[in-house]
């Protein structure tokens, strides 16, 4: 993490900063957002490049977002710029997968 930081961290004063996150998942990009609204000088240190990061064929997992979550989404006004890509969740199963027992459900 120290090296993700000292590269982010290269081509901005450090000392006129007032918060880094560590991460520039979903939630550090959300904590991003919100610090740097507030008035915070906000680094976000993430291993990825941009543009790796950037790419969806890079990652093909899929993000839940709660009605919660989904409201402060709202707040922030990056609701609106999912919603072509959401989808309603109907039905989900909770599994677990282990090494030596193969794929358990919960239920």
């Amino acid at each position: 993490m120290a090296k993700m930081v000292a590269k982010a961290t290269q081509n901005n004063n450090i000392n006129e900063t007032d918060i880094i996150i560590a991460g520039g998942g979903l939630n550090g990009l959300i904590a991003g957002l919100v610090c740097a609204q507030a008035g915070y000088k906000t680094i976000i240190a993430e291993q990825q490049s941009r543009s790796h990061a950037s790419n969806p064929k890079k990652d093909g997992r899929a993000s839940t977002i709660a009605a919660t979550s989904f409201s402060l989404l709202q707040s922030l006004g990056l609701a609106e710029k999912l919603m072509p890509h959401a989808q309603a969740i109907r039905n989900i199963r909770v599994t677990q997968a282990d090494m030596l027992r193969g794929v358990s459900s919960f239920f």
